[in-house]
């Protein structure tokens, strides 16, 4: 399994429309899903401040990616079972457990900045290929 830096890069790197189509089919998981939702689905937010957080990623990242990311749905707006704090502990714990480049996209996909790093991840692009995503 290819981590979301790979996925991306490979995106980017793609010289057709087609391409980065198939690449996004390819590698259909739930952390890509994921990220992908946060980025361009206005409706999902994490309660969390913009920017990155000080943490230090793991070397060798520990366990599956899909359970980590999958936390992040603690640390939405509207979910009153954690205090902000506790997100924000939580949120530096996911990406602790990230490789730094993930964790990277991670933080930009939170803060809706997905393209700014990787241009051709467009808007467009995630609708033709899942069409719920965006709102």
């Amino acid at each position: 399994m290819k981590t979301l830096h790979e996925i991306f890069t490979e995106i980017q790197d793609a010289p057709t429309r087609a391409e980065r189509q198939e690449i996004l089919k390819k590698n259909d998981s739930f952390s890509l899903r994921t990220i992908l939702q946060l980025n361009f689905d206005s409706t999902i937010s994490l309660d969390l401040p913009e920017g990155k957080p000080p943490y230090t990623c793991d070397e060798i990242p520990f366990g599956q990616p899909d359970k980590k990311i999958k936390m992040l749905g603690y640390c939405t707006k509207g979910n009153n079972k954690l205090n902000p704090i506790k997100k924000e502990r939580l949120f530096i714990d996911i990406l602790e457990s990230l490789t730094e480049e993930d964790a990277n996209i991670v933080c930009l996909s939170k803060d809706a900045k997905l393209m700014k790093e990787y241009s051709r991840v467009s808007e467009s692009l995630i609708k033709s290929v899942f069409p719920t995503f965006v709102k």
